[in-house]
């Protein structure tokens, strides 16, 4: 089974980051390096994080232009933060859920340079099928490697002056939203859809595992509360015995000591 080794991020971050989002600028890798060394430079002069955001606020400058200073329009909120591989079969339903203002590029549609408005709808076969079908051929039946990597979102809006018009794209990034590319190749071999009877194990043990924090975070309070609840009567036990002269001062002192320490 193929497994994702995660990497330290640096310049080559950096440069990954400048190749993908600003390839006009920087059109290859080697052509982003120098910016990437003086930007990674001052993130660790600064102290911080290496994201798409902060690399992203050296290259972007202000616009000037009357539709950059409206508001961006908004993404449908499911598309904004990193979801499974095999939620892309539901994207299309979030496109044509998102104002027509946003049109949507990818690099893991599956036809090249392809672009989609929102508030349209494009069968999920004709976008996402074969990034899928990829992930799901290299990932195991019982790995949960999925809930960590592999996932996908969408770019917030950001005005393209040329086209006129607020675009975003859709990446494959970690469960943190770190871009990463999986080594997906549009043009690799097509694998077999993924069956039916699988993704429903994956969204299953999906459930499964949520039902199993849920119960455990509930045993948690229960327990919790029970022992507030022991605390308490013991407390007030404590306070009854030195009410009837039971306890000495310093004896109910150390019990309430005794008690606050359970």
């Amino acid at each position: 089974m193929k497994k994702y080794k995660k990497k330290t991020k640096g310049t080559r971050y950096v440069a990954k980051v400048l190749r993908k989002y600003f390839s006009k600028k920087y059109p290859t890798y080697k052509a982003a390096l120098p910016k990437a060394r003086e930007i990674s430079e001052s993130l660790r002069s600064s102290g911080d994080r290496f994201t798409v955001k902060n690399v992203s606020s050296f290259i972007r400058k202000k616009r000037t232009t009357k539709e950059s200073k409206k508001q961006a329009p908004e993404l449908f909120y499911k598309l904004t933060t990193p979801s499974f591989y095999f939620d892309l079969v539901d994207y299309p339903t979030y496109i044509n859920d998102t104002t027509s203002k946003i049109f949507f590029f990818s690099d893991i549609f599956n036809e090249e340079d392809y672009v989609i408005q929102g508030g349209q709808r494009q069968p999920y076969s004709n976008l996402f099928s074969s990034y899928v079908n990829y992930i799901n051929s290299v990932i195991d039946d019982e790995s949960d490697d999925y809930t960590t990597s592999y996932m996908v979102m969408a770019t917030p809006p950001e005005f393209n002056k040329q086209n006129d018009r607020w675009e975003s794209s859709i990446i494959t990034v970690d469960a943190s939203g770190n871009p990463q590319d999986y080594d997906f190749k549009r043009d690799g071999d097509i694998v077999e859809p993924i069956s039916k009877e699988k993704l429903k194990k994956i969204k299953e043990k999906k459930q499964e595992k949520k039902k199993q924090a849920v119960e455990k975070s509930q045993a948690v309070i229960e327990k919790e509360l029970d022992l507030k609840i022991t605390k308490e009567k013991s407390r007030q036990q404590a306070n009854e015995m030195f009410l009837k002269g039971l306890l000495t001062k310093k004896e109910y002192k150390d019990e309430i000591n005794r008690i606050n320490n359970l």
